[in-house]
């Protein structure tokens, strides 16, 4: 829907579509050379206001393309049709403890984007446009039975559908948003939770068992409308590991998207205060074998970008001080199909292009079969996701509750966006080619 001036317009396509379609915004109707003001708002049910802005001076026909026009000032700076979407930031009356921005915090509900225009001049114009987390037609059904606890996920059609098994990082909880993304793209995804969902998982991320994550590849193979022969794990963070780490371990497993990982096998975490160093998984009931972190260390403060915490330093610092890291690495060889790893290079949460280039020599040491690729991005941190979410929050609380720091997690709001750009269609077509028509 939009209104306008007598003259003074403005065009938004697509007005509806899914979260990580491209948008096209076009203003026409002001004055050669007059300074246009755009500000784009989305409430998210009274709890975080998003916002934005920019400003650009007409052409000679009176129309700002957002595509080809620079602003002259606002909160993106070079020409983007999508700026003014990436660029979105939670307002300072918003809650302020939102840790990342890969997605407009709206679950799975549909959302508004109200476009606002203002000239001197010329008056003023509004659009909105409706973006969803979720295609019509995806059915999402809560899943707490046979030890399994999740959300499934399943595209309309006849199926069976190419399975994706989407497992959180050190958030916890259940990835709903990326699954129900997954699934509006022809998948049938398991949204699997394994710590921090009430008390129906345990608190912490430590001593889960993987056999908790092959009962559940197993309840996926009796679903009618899944093929879980085709079974991809996508995983970010502490999940990119999990992702790598239950590859290696279940042939179950055909593939696996992981999203700025690391290649060893790292340490639980506690609760905040609890200074015991546990396992993060274990495997016949014993606990995997894995590298520990110093994240405080009194010789060697923790760095800081902007006021938040970079980790990635003393990462790497612990791993020097490992002798012989190799019983630790995740034996990714045995992965039984191909691997997507996707990293950014300032990355400084930890620093998982590093990370994932050894994780790459390792394979191709061990003459790995099947289809490898790493898509690494400068400029971009640990926030990498599908297109056109915000790319703004880039310092938060920390999630995996070591400390009560905030932490950096890299990059900057346009590096970030550019390389969602880049590689959201790149993650699409390799599930496509490697995965849904095997």
């Amino acid at each position: 829907m939009s209104h306008a001036s007598e003259s003074l317009h403005i065009d938004v396509t697509p007005t509806d579509a899914l979260i990580d379609a491209d948008t096209r915004v076009r203003i026409g109707g002001a004055r050669a050379g007059e300074l246009v003001s755009v500000a784009v708002e989305s409430e998210q049910l009274g709890d975080t206001r998003w916002a934005s802005f920019a400003h650009f001076v007409a052409d000679a026909a009176g129309q700002v393309d957002l595509a080809t026009a620079v602003p002259v000032d606002g909160s993106y700076r070079t020409a983007d049709a999508n700026g003014l979407i990436w660029s979105l930031s939670p307002t300072e009356d918003s809650p302020v403890r939102i840790r990342d921005s890969r997605f407009i915090e709206s679950g799975i509900r549909p959302f508004e984007l109200t476009f606002r225009v203002e000239t001197p001049r010329s008056g003023t114009a509004e659009a909105s446009i409706l973006r969803r987390p979720i295609a019509e037609g995806v059915e999402r059904r809560e899943i707490r039975e046979s030890g399994v606890v999740g959300t499934l996920f399943t595209p309309a059609g006849a199926g069976p559908h190419p399975a994706i098994a989407v497992v959180p990082g050190s958030n916890g909880g259940i990835p709903e948003a990326l699954g129900a993304l997954y699934a509006s793209h022809g998948y049938a995804a398991l949204a699997l939770g394994y710590f921090r969902v009430g008390d129906l998982l345990p608190e912490t991320l430590e001593e889960i068992p993987l056999e908790y994550f092959d009962n559940a590849f197993n309840w996926l193979s009796d679903q009618p409308l899944v093929d879980a022969n085709r079974l991809v794990v996508s995983g970010a963070s502490r999940g990119g590991e999990l992702a790598l780490l239950l590859g290696a371990t279940f042939p179950t497993v055909r593939g696996v998207l992981a999203w700025v990982p690391s290649n060893t096998v790292n340490q639980g975490f506690a609760r905040i205060g609890d200074d015991t160093v546990r396992a993060a998984w274990t495997l016949n009931g014993e606990p995997i074998p894995f590298l520990p972190r110093g994240f405080s260390d009194p010789d060697h403060p923790v760095p800081l970008r902007d006021g938040g915490a970079v980790f990635a330093i003393g990462a790497l610092r612990s791993r020097s001080l490992i002798d012989d890291p190799e019983p630790y690495e995740i034996p990714v060889e045995r992965i039984n199909g191909p691997v997507l790893f996707l990293s950014g290079r300032d990355d400084v949460l930890w620093p998982s292009a590093i990370f994932s280039d050894w994780a790459v020599s390792r394979l191709r040491e061990k003459g790995f079969a099947h289809e490898v690729q790493h898509l690494s991005y400068e400029n971009a941190g640990h926030t990498l996701g599908p297109a056109n979410g915000p790319a703004t929050v880039i310092i938060g609380p920390d999630a995996g509750r070591v400390s009560e720091r905030f932490t950096n997690l890299g990059g900057t709001p346009e590096g970030i966006a550019r390389a969602r750009a880049d590689l959201w269609p790149r993650v699409l077509e390799f599930l496509g080619r490697t995965v849904a028509t095997a």
